[in-house]
């Protein structure tokens, strides 16, 4: 493999039998450049060859996320990251199995690159763990992507911090590999 190639699957559950698609990764040459308040953490991935039987998620207007109502709004976050299936126990309830999940979260707060999550099991939400990073964040159960997951809290259970793809800097980044709305 070159520097830049990697392999992807679609696969509702990874493992050694899944189909692997190849592609390139293109880093975003700005990457860390723009301090805490724009990492500019957004990559993509081109597939070597057309995929069928995948509808292609959508991606948002220029700051959507300042146009719509967020106070109730819902968000699904989709990974195959690790789980935490029990809230009242520490880090060995971690565990990685390989299936792809999804989970149901509530907005905190907007900035201007940044859209921060409720994991809180005990207020309805679920969120993202170790693995889900570049992960989408739908709004709501449609298939406009929000925000991918970054970073969140040590262990994944209170706030998931995602880096919104409706702004100029990722729009800018974005508009080299797709056509934007």
């Amino acid at each position: 493999m070159a520097p830049g190639d990697v392999s992807v699957s679609f696969d509702p559950t990874f493992d050694e039998s899944s189909p692997l698609l190849g592609g390139t990764y293109h880093l975003n040459p700005l990457f860390g450049s723009g301090g805490q308040s724009n990492t500019n953490d957004v990559s993509v991935i081109t597939l070597d060859s057309p995929v069928s039987g995948v509808t292609p998620a959508r991606l948002p207007t220029l700051n959507y996320l300042d146009t719509i109502p967020l106070k109730d709004q819902r968000f699904t976050a989709v990974g195959y990251g690790t789980v935490r299936e029990d809230k009242t126990k520490g880090p060995q309830t971690l565990f990685f199995d390989g299936q792809r999940r999804y989970a149901d979260q509530g907005f905190r707060s907007l900035t201007g690159s940044w859209l921060n999550l409720s994991m809180n099991p005990s207020v309805g939400s679920g969120g993202t763990c170790y693995g889900d990073s570049g992960g989408p964040h739908f709004v709501g159960d449609s298939n406009l992507i929000a925000s991918i997951t970054v970073t969140g809290d040590r262990w994944c259970r209170a706030t998931d911090v995602t880096y919104r793809m409706d702004t100029a800097s990722a729009r800018n980044f974005l508009k080299d590999f797709v056509t934007l709305p």
